[in-house]
């Protein structure tokens, strides 16, 4: 027994390159030598390391969720059996490297926050560049009032027209985006404005640049002004915008002349 424990040991030495071999191949022998208890007492030390290890790993695996704020429980049998991770009740220990590393950055959040935000590409905002207009990357789409019943159309915008929005905040100046604008229209292969947009806005699609007031406004700050009016421009200029007009024109007719019809 003795000889078989030091085999098992020496076959599961990591980095050997002749000894390791070498017991596996005595184990092996040794098993399948046709007496049934040295089998037996083989399996049964490879069967122990096995649970050995898997105990842990288990124990690590608890202690990583642990760090994190989660835990593992059973999923059950109407779920399929396994194992499933869920919030931990205590939520994140507070000595933990994860609760140091959230809470730094959620200070960071909030300097930034207080700053009004920072360019993705020169990473300044209104702090440090307090004239430099910054905009968020954006998508827009337009869309007839009667998708979104309940919800009033901006005030002069034609047929009832809404205008939908989503975006993951990413900002940028106005002057940044123009100049890698310039820079990706240069490239061999050049990129359309929102081409090369998309990929600075993470992979996110987006098509248009909302613009974003400073923290503490000039009452004479006309570039903001002047790019608020363009985006609005934009937005009613766009191809899906002159759909929504025609089928919305081409809706209202329509009614026009069926209440004519009913009341002849």
């Amino acid at each position: 027994p003795q000889l078989l424990q030091l085999l098992h040991v020496l076959e599961g030495t990591a980095g050997g390159s002749t000894l390791t071999p070498l017991a596996e191949a005595c184990l092996e022998a040794a098993a399948g030598s046709g007496d049934a208890d040295v089998a037996a007492a083989v399996a049964a030390l490879r069967s122990a390391t096995a649970a050995e290890m898997r105990a842990r790993a288990a124990k690590k695996r608890e202690a990583l969720l642990a760090s994190l704020g989660m835990v593992q429980v059973e999923a059950g049998v109407e779920a399929g059996g396994g194992f499933k991770i869920l919030p931990s009740p205590g939520g994140v220990p507070e000595l933990s490297p994860l609760a140091a590393e959230l809470a730094a950055l959620e200070s960071s959040v909030d300097d930034e926050d207080a700053d009004g935000g920072a360019c993705m590409v020169c990473r300044e905002g209104y702090r440090l560049q307090p004239r430099l207009l910054l905009g968020c990357y954006c998508y827009c789409r337009v869309a007839a009032a009667a998708e979104w019943p309940g919800c009033s159309p901006p005030w002069g915008t034609p047929h009832n027209l809404l205008f939908t929005s989503v975006s993951h905040f990413n900002l940028i100046h106005v002057d940044c985006h123009a100049a890698a604008k310039a820079a990706d229209a240069s490239l061999r292969q050049p990129k359309r404005e929102w081409q090369g947009a998309t990929l600075r806005n993470g992979s996110v699609l987006c098509n248009a640049l909302l613009p974003l007031a400073a923290p503490a406004p000039d009452p004479a700050d006309t570039p903001y002004a002047a790019a608020v009016a363009a985006f609005w421009q934009q937005q009613l200029a766009a191809p899906s915008a002159s759909e929504a007009t025609a089928a919305a024109g081409g809706s209202a007719a329509s009614d026009t002349a069926a209440a004519a019809a009913a009341a002849a």
